[in-house]
Parts: C-alpha cells; sequence; structure tokens
C-alpha cells in the first residue's frame, strides 16, 4: 500500500507512526503532511537546525520546495518553509505562548492543519 493512499484512509483519525529513525520520520513529516495549508511551530534551535539538514536532504533528493508556514521559539536562523514568525525563547512562557497562539488564531478558525515537532 502506498503512503498517500494509507493517508487517505487515515484521515480525520488519530494516529501514532512510530518509526525507529529520526531521519525517516522528518523525511515523512516533509514529503507527506508539511503542505501550503499547514503551519509548522518548531520550539527549539536544535530541532530547527535537525529539520533543517533534513530539507537540504530532500531538496537535493528531488523533493519539491515547502511552502508551509514556519513559527520559530527560537533565535537560530531560518531555512525552509515560509518564516510566519520568530519568538524569543526569552520571554516568559506565558508571552511565548500568547504570541504563539496570536500567530495561529486565524488558522485555527479557518479550519487549517498544524503539526509540532518539538
Amino acid at each position: 500500500m502506498e503512503v498517500e493512499e494509507l493517508l487517505c484512509k487515515l484521515a480525520g483519525s488519530r494516529v501514532r507512526v512510530v518509526y525507529d529513525s529520526p531521519y525517516a520520520v522528518r523525511s515523512f513529516i516533509f514529503g507527506h503532511l508539511l503542505d501550503e495549508n499547514c503551519c509548522c511551530v518548531v520550539f527549539t534551535d536544535t530541532m530547527m537546525r535537525r529539520l533543517e539538514r533534513t530539507y537540504k536532504s530532500l531538496r537535493r533528493a528531488g523533493y519539491p520546495e515547502l511552502r508551509a508556514e514556519v513559527i520559530c521559539v527560537g533565535s537560530g536562523k531560518h531555512t525552509f518553509g515560509i518564516l510566519k514568525k520568530r519568538i524569543s525563547p526569552e520571554k516568559p512562557a506565558k508571552h511565548v505562548l500568547a504570541e504563539l497562539l496570536s500567530c495561529l488564531k486565524p488558522k485555527l478558525s479557518g479550519g487549517g492543519r498544524y503539526r509540532s515537532e518539538s
């Protein structure tokens, strides 16, 4: 069974997919879950660097350019997708959460899909 076919059958269901390789997980996220209707929230600079390496590797392998919005909670550089907002991790947690929710509110009210990796 192809991944796209499986995703169609699982649409709207809570599903946990377990991989034994972090690279495979990130490849799956970039290749099958993130699109222009998604917003990716990245909570650490370390994860942003990992996602950057994976994205560059996938681009060399022929994956299309990522058009998803990215909200970065961190101070590092942004290298994939469309940067919607950078939130400083130095702020108190309640301020970070308030900024994050204000960024997500338009998509949440519009029924957009969201994925989070931390």
